[in-house]
């Protein structure tokens, strides 16, 4: 059996048809639909809730005080009883015509079955200019974080085995709209993936959930998902950078470690400026220095923005003067 998860937010004036549309897609293969909203505010729940009413394979569930398209998915997969379990949007940009070459894709060998806009015979439809290579920058930082490899791991139309979900199901961390990318990338490089061409449609109504919050949200996964399978790397990365700066700095202050006289002088310098112009001794830092003169900052920690200046003193001179 096939357990489809809509996942809705504000999707009353598309389910309707969708869930019409759906049925016919499907006629012949045993399916449930799940129906997770989150409590939309135009009563897409009722809507879900009056076809539940007349058709049993229906199942609406309402969401109060959760949201988020990634953990609906999570959960519908959860409940589901289905062999296969597929998600897509409600709002009309995923062809309910795919849903049967998913489901066999799967039933044929597939780990996981994805419509691709990526594909030859798919594109999107909408997106131009800068949305475009958003999309398109997005897409190939997503493909460093899959083992597997695939030509479009944001797709949110897609199916999967129920065994190879429950495999990863204790790893997945869900949030935002891209369970498919968290999907992929708990997989191991074994897994079979299955892509089908996507023509990537226009919304019939309603708005984009596309927020800048999901998009941080985006960024924060792709930046835990590269140090959760690249934390070597980037240790060993990250520990040559700061042993470089460390030493740089170090390099550029060896007078001060390395000689007494000059040490003194620093110190007669400090206690000068300290004097002359109040400023506190914690407040003042050595960026560089030679036999003649130093680089220092000043920062003053105030409440709000510190202030933060720079200034070249001259030992011989006793003088210092803006950098």
């Amino acid at each position: 059996m096939l357990s489809l998860v809509l996942p809705t937010y504000n999707e009353a004036e598309n389910l309707r048809d969708l869930l019409t549309q759906i049925g016919e897609a499907l006629r012949g293969i045993p399916h449930e639909i799940i129906v997770m909203d989150d409590d939309s505010p135009d009563g897409t729940h009722r809507v879900a809730q009056e076809f539940a009413r007349e058709r049993p394979h229906v199942h609406a569930i309402r969401r109060i005080g959760r949201r988020g398209l990634a953990t609906a998915v999570v959960e519908g997969f959860h409940v589901a009883q289905g062999e296969v379990f597929a998600v897509m949007d409600a709002d009309g940009q995923h062809d309910p015509l795919l849903l049967r070459p998913l489901y066999e894709a799967v039933r044929a060998g597939a780990d996981i079955a994805l419509t691709s806009r990526y594909r030859e015979g798919g594109r999107v439809d909408r997106f131009a200019g800068y949305r475009l290579l958003l999309s398109k920058l997005a897409t190939a930082l997503s493909r460093s974080v899959c083992p597997v490899r695939v030509s479009d791991p944001l797709s949110g139309f897609f199916a999967v085995r129920r065994e190879t979900f429950l495999s990863v199901a204790p790893h997945l961390r869900p949030r935002g709209f891209k369970i498919l990318l968290e999907l992929l990338s708990h997989l191991p490089r074994s897994a079979r993936v299955a892509e089908l061409p996507l023509v990537f449609g226009v919304r019939r109504h309603g708005e984009s959930k596309l927020s800048m919050r999901v998009q941080y949200e985006f960024l924060g996964f792709l930046l835990e998902a590269w140090l959760r399978q690249k934390g070597l790397i980037l240790f060993v990365f990250l520990s040559l950078f700061v042993a470089v700066w460390i030493g740089t700095r170090l390099w550029s202050l060896r007078l001060l470690y390395a000689n007494p006289a000059m040490q003194l002088a620093v110190q007669d310098e400090f206690q000068r400026l300290s004097a002359e112009e109040g400023w506190l001794l914690s407040d003042l830092t050595i960026a560089q220095l030679t036999e003649e003169r130093m680089r220092i900052i000043h920062r003053e920690h105030r409440r709000g923005p510190d202030p933060r200046r720079c200034f070249v003193v001259q030992f011989r001179s006793h003088r210092h003067i803006p950098c």
